[in-house]
C-alpha cells in the first residue's frame, strides 16, 4: 500500500464529485462512499458542514489525538482546490447554542450547556487548563461528563485549540468561591484568554 497514492486518489475522487456532494451533502450513499474512502487514509474521523470561507468544509479529524494531527495536516496539505470547498485537518468552531446529544453509557443523552461556566488557567509556555462547571453533574457518569465537556469546549474553540493549546480539560461539580468569582459563561469562550494567569474574570 502506498499512503501518498491513496491520499492523491481520494482527492482526485473528491475533486470530481465535489460539486455533486455540495448539491446534497446529506445524500446517504455519497456519505457512505466518502466514509469508505477516508477510512483507507488511516483518518480517525471526519465531518462535513457549512463553511465560513466557502460554502462547505470537509474536516479530516484526528479525534483529539495529538499524535494523529500531523498526518491530518499532511493529508489536507495535498488537497486540490475544489470550488465551494474548504479542507481542514481538524473540526472547526461551531455556530451553535451549546445544545447537543451525546451517546452516553446508557444511550443517547440530551445536553444543554448554556448555563455551564468555566475558568481557564494559562501556563508560562502558553498552554492552558480549563475547568468547566457542569450543571446536572450527578446525573451523568464520569465518562459522559468528560465527553460532554470535550464536545462543548471543542465546539466553541475548534478542535485545533484542544490539540495544540490545552493541557487538561476538567468537569467540576462546583467552583471554589475564588474560582466562582473569576468564572464566565461557557458561551463566551470563543478564543483562549490571554495573560500570565488567564481566567474567565
Amino acid at each position: 500500500m502506498d499512503p501518498e497514492r491513496d491520499v492523491d486518489a481520494f482527492w482526485a475522487w473528491f475533486a470530481e464529485h465535489g460539486a455533486r456532494i455540495g448539491d446534497d451533502p446529506s445524500d446517504a450513499r455519497l456519505l457512505d462512499e466518502i466514509g469508505r474512502r477516508i477510512s483507507r487514509l488511516d483518518c480517525p474521523g471526519w465531518e462535513i458542514g457549512p463553511g465560513q470561507q466557502s460554502e462547505w468544509f470537509l474536516a479530516l479529524s484526528p479525534e483529539r489525538d495529538p499524535a494523529a494531527y500531523p498526518r491530518m495536516q499532511r493529508i489536507v496539505g495535498r488537497a486540490p482546490s475544489v470550488p465551494g470547498w474548504t479542507f481542514l485537518p481538524h473540526r472547526p468552531k461551531k455556530d451553535w447554542y451549546l445544545q447537543f446529544e451525546i451517546e452516553g453509557d446508557a444511550g443517547p443523552i440530551e445536553i444543554d450547556a448554556r448555563g455551564w461556566r468555566f475558568v481557564a488557567y494559562r501556563y508560562p509556555d502558553g498552554m492552558y487548563d480549563i475547568v468547566v462547571r457542569v450543571d446536572n453533574y450527578d446525573a451523568l457518569t464520569v465518562e459522559d461528563r468528560a465527553l460532554a465537556v470535550q464536545i462543548a469546549v471543542e465546539g466553541h474553540l475548534g478542535e485545533e485549540a484542544l490539540l495544540t493549546r490545552l493541557n487538561e480539560l476538567e468537569a467540576a461539580r462546583e467552583f471554589s468561591p475564588t474560582d466562582a468569582a473569576k468564572s464566565r459563561k461557557l458561551a463566551s469562550l470563543r478564543h483562549l484568554p490571554q495573560g500570565p494567569d488567564a481566567h474567565g474574570g
